[in-house]
């Protein structure tokens, strides 16, 4: 069946619009299974197909929980509830400063946008947490802890590699196999150009397709952006003015876009604001609505047949 998973933070719940109904909007973190359970302003989420559970983090509370996806039960997969700290260790025994989104690979590995620290890490299945780039704030390329982000606030995998959203080092980042981070979009200033390496303006998510383009969310320019594997940089969507136009993505607007996810037909989705658009990867880039929310309630405006994740 579709499955469309919405982790709607301000909220302090997560919302699907078909199965699970997790948590009862208390702003609190309380493991079992359903609706008994609770959540801590969720911000981020990610299938973890290989291991059967659906990923969340908690940028207040400090954790990383699971959603079992047969039945729902959640439970702590790293972290301690409000201990902030940046440690290595297994479970409970880990601690993390701000996570701020998460995303999973093929072998049930979870990456973590660490944000106030400014660091990735990495957890296996058995929840064995390291750090797997960055070392401080700043800019610099390198090996595992020899590179370093600025605020990244965003994660996405495709094959071995991890692409990062450094939302104040306006840059987009690869961390490969080895852990070597390059940059593959961005010089470094706030900006908008679609010339050689581009220009980004506080880039808050990233998704990469079959293809490996990788999509980002250009907040301040409130534009989506695609980075080709080439490294060709292009705008798909959004004229850089606020607003709630949707049709050609040359023409389409958004008003505060965040985060992005891409589903096995290429297609996008972004989170902006109370709506999220999707985007279909056409000649030009078709935009339409896809949730809305009016109220509380979150409205699902078209069908959707595969499972997506989307933040907002």
């Amino acid at each position: 069946s579709a499955t469309t998973m919405v982790a709607a933070s301000p909220r302090f719940s997560l919302r699907e619009d078909i199965d699970y109904g997790v948590c009862d909007g208390a702003q609190s973190e309380v493991d079992g299974a359903r609706q008994a359970a609770t959540f801590a302003r969720p911000n981020g989420l990610a299938y973890n197909l290989a291991t059967g559970f659906i990923d969340t983090t908690s940028y207040s509370a400090c954790t990383v929980r699971r959603i079992r996806i047969s039945d729902g039960d959640v439970s702590l997969f790293a972290g301690a509830y409000q201990v902030i700290a940046t440690t290595n260790g297994v479970g409970a025994a880990a601690r993390f400063k701000n996570p701020a989104a998460v995303a999973c690979d093929a072998s049930g590995n979870t990456f973590v946008a660490e944000m106030q620290s400014s660091k990735i890490r990495k957890i296996l299945p058995d929840a064995t947490v390291s750090t797997w780039a960055g070392a401080a704030w700043g800019y610099g390329e390198g090996t595992g802890t020899g590179a370093m982000f600025k605020n990244p606030g965003s994660v996405a995998t495709s094959g071995s590699e991890v692409y990062v959203a450094d939302g104040a080092g306006d840059r987009i980042r690869k961390i490969d196999a080895a852990q070597l981070t390059t940059t593959i979009g961005g010089n470094g200033n706030a900006g908008y150009s679609d010339v050689g390496a581009g220009q980004f303006s506080g880039p808050t998510g990233v998704a990469v397709d079959g293809a490996v383009n990788a999509f980002v969310v250009d907040k301040n320019n409130l534009r989506i952006r695609k980075i080709t594997a080439a490294l060709v940089v292009s705008t798909v969507a959004g004229t850089g003015a606020s607003g709630t136009n949707v049709g050609a993505g040359a023409s389409s607007q958004f008003t505060t876009p965040r985060h992005v996810a891409v589903d096995m037909n290429g297609d996008l989705y972004v989170g902006d604001g109370e709506r999220v658009v999707r985007i279909v990867q056409d000649a030009s880039f078709t935009t339409t609505l896809f949730i809305t929310r009016d109220g509380a309630e979150l409205t699902l405006q078209a069908n959707v047949e595969l499972p997506i994740e989307m933040n907002m």
